[in-house]
């Protein structure tokens, strides 16, 4: 009996070995797939393991392009393309810059691009310096008149006298009142600006009225002035103006040193009494005294005159000296003149390069009434 019992426990327990080692126990939902997707002999695993897999990466494959299309949105919105199109800077703003080579500046104003803006008074027209020439001496042509010495005809050079005439003109006082110097040339800087490197505007008015009791207060003049531009030069030992090559026969003619303006070409008109004497392409130039200037230094005005211009010229009968002359006989090399010749012909024009010395001084003053 006992041995029967044996038996079967033994039967029993063989057939439990073989019936899980034929796969016949139940599976966990768990770790049953994990080994059966291990399981390289169990083909049939294998294959839906493989399906599993693809059907997961169809899955996934569309994901990732609904996400990139999710990212296309992204682009379509894009903030960088929306700034571009609606830049202000590129298209919000509507002002011009008219300077554009002067960062302080959208509009030349009164005073220019490159200027400051000096215009206090708000009348639209730059604010000015002014100088009244206070001395003004004749260093070439020489004046040259004939005269008898004991029967001997002689040329006398009469240059000293009319400087001095030139210095009554320019001190002396008239009957007005109040009293006003009998000549006043000025020289209007609009506006002044010793530092500048670009080209400003320098006026030179030859009927300027200014009183001769002090502070002596200018006005500008009642007819329009020579026009011209100026610049600066500030370093360097070379001059800002000099005489023309050949063109003179005496010494001592300024050359100002920096720092110092020298202005461009104009056409001054010196009213003389009866008559006006023109001197074309003048160019003034002098040496800067301080920053700002109170007064032009060492300066230089020198000016064309052509004969053809004052051949019809006689000078008032007054003048000392030279008074009741044809202008051209008192200038050597001109129509019945005496001496060598100083005559000039610059592109064949005969005539001679008038050549002054100068000072002046800051004036205050008033704009020319209309």
């Amino acid at each position: 009996m006992r041995q029967t019992r044996y038996f079967l426990f033994f039967l029993g327990l063989l057939l439990t070995l073989l019936f899980i080692s034929c796969g016949g126990a139940p599976k966990n939902p768990d770790t049953g797939n994990t080994a059966d997707t291990a399981d390289t002999a169990d083909s049939a695993n294998t294959a839906d393991t493989a399906n599993t897999a693809d059907t997961a990466d169809s899955a996934n494959t569309a994901d990732t392009a609904d996400t990139a299309d999710t990212g296309d949105t992204a682009d379509t919105g894009d903030t960088a393309d929306t700034a571009d199109t609606g830049d202000t800077a590129d298209t919000g703003d509507t002002t011009e810059d008219n300077c554009p080579d002067d960062p302080n500046k959208m509009e030349p104003g009164a005073c220019g691009c490159g200027i400051p803006e000096i215009d206090v008074d708000s009348d639209g027209i730059c604010d000015a310096s002014v100088y009244r020439i206070t001395e003004l001496t004749l260093m070439d042509p020489h004046i040259k008149i004939s005269i008898t010495n004991i029967g001997v005809l002689d040329c006398s050079d009469k240059s000293s006298d009319v400087n001095e005439e030139l210095v009554k003109t320019m001190t002396e006082s008239t009957d007005d009142d109040p009293p006003l110097f009998k000549t006043s040339i000025l020289i209007a800087f609009r506006p002044l600006y010793q530092s500048g490197t670009t080209e400003l505007v320098a006026n030179v008015y030859t009927d300027g009225e200014c009183t001769s009791t002090t502070p002596w207060q200018c006005t500008l003049g009642e007819k329009d002035p020579q026009e011209g531009t100026y610049t600066n030069l500030n370093t360097g030992t070379e001059p800002c103006m000099a005489p023309h090559p050949g063109t003179t026969s005496y010494d001592g003619i300024n050359t100002p040193l920096p720092s110092c303006f020298v202005s461009t070409g104009m056409e001054v008109t010196f009213p003389i009494d009866t008559f006006d004497i023109v001197m074309t392409d003048t160019q003034i130039a002098a040496h800067y005294d301080t920053d700002p200037a109170g007064a032009l230094h060492y300066g230089l005005m020198r000016g064309f005159v052509a004969e053809e211009s004052i051949k019809d010229v006689v000078i008032p009968e007054d003048t000392v000296i030279i008074g009741g002359r044809k202008l051209t006989t008192v200038l050597p090399g001109g129509e019945g003149s005496c001496g060598d010749s100083e005559a000039d012909y610059p592109d064949g024009v005969k005539g001679w390069w008038f050549y002054f010395n100068y000072i002046a001084v800051k004036v205050d003053f008033t704009e020319p009434t209309e």
